[in-house]
């Protein structure tokens, strides 16, 4: 249901947007340009992504509130099971892994992961390595 949704919203997005033009600025236009999809709608090819990268990338153009609240969870479950898998690990690998996966900066990344390094959190970072927090 929520990919029907996207869809539509892209489909809006791109209905309500200002036509491009390929004119050089200042140069008249002729002719009315071709329809194309608007470039910030169009979601980029990337594998390796937890979810259906096309959701996310509708996502995060209309509404980057809801993208994080959709993803956060899902890279802090990434976290949980590479540290699970390989022990401690450095917090910059995983902020890029993180950064990678779900297309976000490695600044907010760092920040979901500081956020959940609270004393009730799942993580425990002590001299810039990252564990699980025994409980």
């Amino acid at each position: 249901m929520r990919g029907l949704i996207l869809r539509v919203l892209r489909y809006l997005v791109a209905l309500l947007s200002p036509p491009l033009s390929d004119a050089l600025p200042g140069e008249a236009v002729d002719s009315p340009p071709a329809s194309r999809p608007v470039p910030h709608a169009v979601p980029r090819a990337r594998g390796g992504g937890a979810r259906d990268d096309e959701d996310f990338a509708g996502v995060k153009v209309l509404d980057v509130v809801e993208f994080n609240a959709l993803v956060e969870p899902q890279a802090v479950a990434l976290w949980a099971s590479m540290i699970r898998e390989r022990g401690t690990l450095r917090v910059s690998v995983l902020c890029v892994e993180a950064a990678y996966r779900f297309d976000v900066s490695t600044e907010t990344a760092k920040r979901w992961l500081l956020k959940h390094s609270a004393e009730s959190a799942e993580f425990l970072i002590e001299r810039g390595l990252v564990r699980l927090r025994e409980r």
